[in-house]
């Protein structure tokens, strides 16, 4: 499979707007919105930040976006602008552990395709990702890591880079169709284990599925 592939189809209740619109002047560019809410919230109620949307279309160009925190609880709507229309996105973040509640730990959530969230069920971290071998493995330790290094003030060198080739070798797998709907998945960990957390395995999203792309040309002149 071509590592910038869509992979599974999705099924569920998410909408995703996107409107083509002037990017620069005498460009077209794509505004794209992604409405994500969270019910149930997050497992310790802690919100998503460190978070990333990587985009690629067919011809394999990508793109990765920092994109803000979404809300550990209700509707958050992450927008930006693209300069390619997207046939396949993937966005990753991470909630920072709160103590006293759950298991205390750090965790990652992925928003996926719903096939590859259905395959994953009480999969652990590292089998759903295991890598060419166990040094390629990006770890669900690492990947918080990769993702706060990448997404703070002074990024770390390397660090999006790194991600962008876990999305290449990996991640593309667990992409969703842009135009179509999602699922959010959340890895809690216990005793070094982490795997998808059944009761956040639900669909999030606000009941307009099939509404789709929205599309509009609009010339910009500087």
């Amino acid at each position: 499979m071509h590592p910038f592939q869509f992979a599974g189809g999705a099924v569920g209740l998410v909408l995703l707007l996107g409107l083509v619109s002037g990017a620069s002047a005498g460009a077209i560019g794509y505004d794209v919105s992604y409405v994500i809410n969270m019910d149930p919230p997050s497992s310790n109620g802690s919100d998503i930040q460190g978070t990333v949307i990587f985009e690629w279309d067919s011809s394999g160009k990508v793109k990765a976006d920092l994109a803000g925190i979404i809300l550990g609880s209700g509707v958050t709507t992450l927008t930006h602008t693209i300069d390619f229309e997207p046939t396949a996105a993937l966005i990753i973040g991470y909630g920072l552990a709160v103590a006293t509640v759950g298991d205390e730990k750090d965790h990652l959530y992925t928003v996926t395709n719903t096939s590859f969230a259905d395959s994953t069920l009480g999969m652990k971290w590292s089998r759903a990702f295991p890598g060419d071998s166990p040094e390629s493995r990006v770890g669900h330790n690492a990947m918080i890591q990769l993702l706060k290094g990448a997404t703070t003030d002074t990024p770390t060198p390397g660090a999006l880079d790194a991600l962008l080739d876990f999305v290449a070798t990996e991640g593309f797998q667990a992409a969703f169709d842009p135009a179509g709907d999602f699922t959010v998945v959340e890895w809690t960990c216990n005793g070094g284990v982490c795997i998808p957390t059944p009761t956040t395995l639900a669909l999030f999203g606000l009941g307009l599925a099939g509404i789709g792309y929205q599309r509009r040309k609009q010339l910009i002149t500087a």
